[in-house]
């Protein structure tokens, strides 16, 4: 699933793309990673379009304000639904 950000907020009333102005945008739901300190967790079925000509995956003011209170939650009472174990891998430095 596309990843989305709180920052792509579109509350057009025209349901237009905001990053390249597009008007055929698809229901869909998006996974997003969100970091509470060192220690990230993962909102899934999150209610979101996407762009058919860019892909760009926007969410409403309202949905942004929901997740705004998940984080909120998270970090106040740790809840999950579940946890998942993730791989971390180091960008290796380039040689200069």
């Amino acid at each position: 699933m596309p990843e989305a950000n709180v920052s792509n907020v579109n509350d057009q009333p025209s349901r237009t793309c905001s990053r390249c102005g597009g008007s055929d945008l698809v229901a869909c739901e998006t996974t997003t990673p969100i970091w509470s300190g060192e220690k990230p967790y993962v909102i899934e079925r999150i209610p979101a379009l996407r762009c058919a000509t860019c892909a760009e995956v926007l969410i409403d003011g309202k949905t942004a304000e929901t997740l705004k209170q998940i984080d909120h939650d998270v970090q106040k009472r740790g809840m999950a639904a579940r946890k998942i174990e993730v791989r971390v891998v180091t960008f290796p430095v380039p040689a200069f």
